[in-house]
């Protein structure tokens, strides 16, 4: 069997080629909570890929993975931020080590999608503070881990 060097159009997804850049996001009702080491908020897809499928033009809006996995980040970001006091420009990126998602159930609404985060372990070491974090997005349609780290604010 050979491999083709290129991969075909169609025999690729045209939401993971091209699509997924459609997906325009606003994140609003943010809220940190530090004595529950939480973040919340919602989430409405401004803009959002619309696929063509002639054999199924009944085909609607579900949230992916890739975008639920932004949400989250963004969160976490906003919760790292509130924390240690600082801006993103001041802590720089979050570097992920780790993740796990499950998907239970589509998110068939492109509005008013809520999450939630929270941080199970906060460790400071060295020049770092690694983070671990469970998630759970609009009642459990998509929920998982994220272990990651920061560089140690100055």
């Amino acid at each position: 069997m050979t491999l083709e060097k290129e991969l075909k159009p169609e025999n690729s997804s045209e939401y993971l080629t091209k699509g997924f850049a459609q997906d325009r996001m606003g994140i609003h009702n943010v809220e940190v909570d530090l004595e529950t080491d939480t973040v919340s908020g919602k989430l409405d897809l401004e803009e959002f890929y619309r696929p063509h499928y002639e054999e199924h033009p009944d085909v609607g809006f579900h949230l992916s993975a890739l975008t639920a996995y932004r949400f989250v980040n963004q969160l976490i970001i906003a919760y790292a931020c509130e924390r240690l006091g600082k801006t993103k420009a001041e802590l720089g990126e979050f570097f992920e080590i780790s993740h796990q998602m499950r998907t239970a159930k589509p998110v068939t609404t492109p509005t008013d999608i809520s999450a939630k985060v929270r941080c199970t372990k906060y460790i400071p070491r060295g020049d770092k503070i690694f983070g671990e974090f469970d998630f759970n997005i609009a009642d459990r349609s998509f929920y998982g881990s994220i272990k990651g780290c920061i560089a140690q604010p100055r």
